[in-house]
């Protein structure tokens, strides 16, 4: 009898020791939060869909500042070294906020020797941390927890030590695991979470702070551009200061960088940091800023790496990536939730291939290109933006209209302005680059019977047309809902030897125009290529023909405009920007709103 007891007491005891069972839990099901008392994060928790599992963040910002720039003898780091430093490049947790929160459930009904331990299967990529009182320490593969831990429930978190940048390689998704030994007995729970897209920023995005390049003494145009810029974004409600960045000759503050941002569900709404893209022009120092100025709490960077990053292609800039508003296509069917990237190809050549790898990796904004390869310094923010309006989507396309531009002289010169100055710019203000001015002299006749004016509208006009009709197709809009604005065109100073040759082994800026053509530029100030703020389009002051005390050029850009839902609010940007090449939009930069859920938008 007395042994028949034992040996049920033993197989009993047995029974309980192996009835444990692991359950480690995320948020899921995207509420910010994860449930502990209930069951709603645990269904499915091992599968990852567009509607389900939990997300979480690249750690990548600098919350100390602890990233240097140079070394002890103060040689500046090389690019891969600079873009090393973050607050993920080490196994110490410094910003606790972008960690997503990871949970086990207590185990009770285990013996005292029994062990646990968590892991993941993409280790390189992810770091998990153990919080035990207001500490938080490091999981490394061969971290032990004991019974009591166990029993207690562990409280965890997870960031990534960087971006996707190839899907081929790694596509953000892990599988963390918690496994529990109790004797002779071991199971495995596990949970999947994937990393958050970095996403580009669209116009309909609330601006937060603008960014342009400060001026020093010796640039006066770039020092009113800089006032006027930061008197029209105070006007349009914006009162945050510009950001400045460093004073250089590469005043290009939007082709410098493409800020973009991640995001995960947390308990008071979404949880945020920027990621601001360098452009893939390795060769393009003023584009380090982006570590050396802008990486710091809460933001971080990107350095991108492998094919066509080489020297300082123009099709690489960040003028030549825009974003189309979130929408559905209407050729595929498919739904852009935080919009699709748009971007610019000349004739053969695309734009670098590892930057078009990163975006593709992203998975929801895949990027539609167009061609832009008829402009001299071939960007798509040169002839078109997206601008807030009543209809389905919320917003229309504005484009250049060449003909109209033409149109606005040509009118003029018919009614007996022909010996009209066609600039109103005031040359003795400043003097313009060597080279960069036979034309500022010209009457409207003089332009309207200029063969090359002639060619190159109609050149202009001709892949504009075929541009817009291709993203009317896409998008759903119709030509009736275009905002066409003015803009003359000319042939372009910078096609040139010093623009479109090798130097040092590098390739060339820009591609040389095709056999017997020749690539275009803006005649006035483009006011297509502005900058959103609010419901105000900042944008370039047109300096055409003065007839009866009017800018007769300026008058047909505000009567288009007129037809948007924007105030139009104009800066002088003639010799600091336009006269080389760019104007508003090109000369600035903006860091938008990043509190959307596009989790539930999928």
């Amino acid at each position: 009898m007395g042994y028949r007891l034992y040996i049920t007491s033993l197989l009993l005891s047995c029974s309980l020791i192996h009835a444990f069972s692991p359950d480690i839990r995320a948020d899921s099901n995207r509420d910010g939060i994860v449930d502990l008392d209930g069951n709603t994060d645990a269904i499915n928790k091992d599968l990852w869909t567009e509607g389900h599992g939990a997300i979480f963040l690249p750690n990548i910002g600098d919350s100390k500042g602890r990233c240097y720039f140079a070394d002890r003898r103060g040689e500046d780091f090389s690019d891969v070294e600079l873009a090393s430093c973050n607050d993920a490049s080490g196994d110490t947790l410094i910003n606790p906020k972008y960690v997503a929160p990871l949970r086990t459930m207590p185990i009770h009904d285990i013996g005292n020797n029994a062990k646990g331990h968590i892991a993941s299967d993409a280790p390189s990529y992810v770091r998990i941390f153990w919080k035990h009182g207001s500490e938080w320490t490091f999981i490394d593969p061969e971290f032990i927890f004991n019974a009591s831990t166990i029993r207690t429930g562990l409280e965890l978190g997870i960031d990534s030590r960087a971006l996707v940048t190839d899907s081929d390689i790694w596509n953000g998704t892990v599988r963390v695991s918690f496994t529990v030994t109790d004797g002779d007995a071991t199971k495995t729970d596990q949970v999947a979470l994937k990393l958050s897209p970095v996403f580009l920023h669209h116009h309909l995005q609330p601006a937060q702070h603008l960014i342009t390049v400060l001026a020093n003494d010796a640039t006066a145009a770039q020092q009113r551009f800089v006032k006027q810029l930061d008197e029209a974004k105070s006007k349009a409600g914006l009162n945050t200061p510009l950001t400045l960045l460093s004073s250089t000759d590469d005043f290009w503050a939007q082709d410098l960088m493409e800020p973009a941002f991640a995001s995960m569900p947390g308990p008071n709404g979404p949880i945020s940091i920027r990621v601001i893209l360098r452009t893939a022009q390795n060769g393009r120092p003023a584009s380090r800023q982006v570590f050396t100025q802008l990486r710091g709490q809460g933001i971080g960077g990107f350095q991108p790496v492998g094919k066509g990053v080489l020297g300082w292609r123009e099709i690489n800039s960040g003028g030549n990536i825009e974003t189309i508003p979130p929408y559905t296509s209407k050729k595929t069917g498919k739904h852009y939730p935080l919009g699709r990237i748009l971007t610019g190809r000349h004739f053969e050549e695309q734009p670098s291939e590892a930057m078009m790898t990163f975006f593709r990796s992203q998975e929801l904004q895949d990027p539609l290109v167009i061609e832009a390869g008829w402009l001299a310094v071939g960007h798509v923010d040169e002839f078109m933006s997206f601008l807030p309006a009543d209809n389905e989507l919320g917003f229309t396309l504005a484009v250049s209209d060449p003909v109209a531009g033409l149109n606005v002289l040509r009118k003029a010169n018919e009614s007996g302005h022909g010996n009209v100055d066609a600039y109103s710019v005031n040359l003795q203000d400043w003097t313009p680059p060597q080279g960069a001015e036979p034309n500022l002299n010209w009457t409207i006749s003089q332009v309207v019977s200029d063969e090359v004016v002639l060619h190159a509208t109609a050149r202009a006009q001709k892949n504009i047309d075929t541009a817009v009709n291709i993203l009317l197709e896409e998008i759903g809009l119709t030509k009736e809902d275009l905002i066409r604005i003015p803009h003359l065109f000319t042939d372009s100073e910078f096609s040139g030897p010093g623009h479109t040759e090798s130097h040092n082994g590098l390739p060339p800026h820009m591609s040389p125009p095709k056999k017997g053509e020749f690539n275009v530029a803006s005649f006035y100030p483009a006011a297509i290529n502005g900058v959103l703020v609010g419901d105000s389009f900042i944008c370039s002051r047109a300096f055409g023909p003065i007839i009866d005390g009017k800018d007769i050029f300026q008058e047909a850009v505000e009567d288009a405009y007129s037809k948007s839902n924007v105030t139009v609010r104009f800066i002088d940007d003639f010799w600091s920007h336009h006269i080389n090449g760019g104007d508003v939009h090109c000369g600035s930069n903006t860091l938008r709103d990043m509190t959307v859920s596009w989790w539930n938008q999928l």
